[in-house]
């Protein structure tokens, strides 16, 4: 509806974009969209959303619509938890550390790992 029926942009009260930080091709171009939908319709607030946001490069690209009030981000404080990859052939593997999962499951990622290869 964004190129379909801009028109509805102005009924909306906040536009939220989550993960911003991730600049693929779809999220540059929803950016943009979302741009130039604020320039032609007054009202909707925007939100941005990231875990690993460039909070002053964002700030810059959407400054024509903020007032003095509002071009200071809000920063919610909170942690990173660490990842751990796991791939389907660790779990398999009879020696690993998830052995101890139910059998259907550890089934379940045998047949996958088949499927896949």
């Amino acid at each position: 509806w964004f190129l379909g029926q801009p028109e509805k942009f102005a009924s909306f009260t906040h536009v939220v974009l989550d993960e911003v930080h991730e600049r693929g091709v779809d999220m540059e171009l929803f950016i943009l969209l979302t741009k130039m939908l604020l320039h032609l319709f007054n009202g909707p607030k925007l939100i941005l959303m990231s875990a690993t946001l460039q909070a002053d490069e964002f700030s810059n690209y959407f400054s024509d619509f903020m007032d003095e009030s509002s071009r200071e981000p809000i920063i919610v404080p909170g942690r990173t938890f660490p990842v751990r990859e796991l791939f389907l052939d660790d779990i398999c593997d009879a020696d690993s550390e998830w052995s101890s999962l139910p059998r259907s499951a550890l089934q379940a990622a045998s047949q996958a790992v088949d499927v896949f290869e």
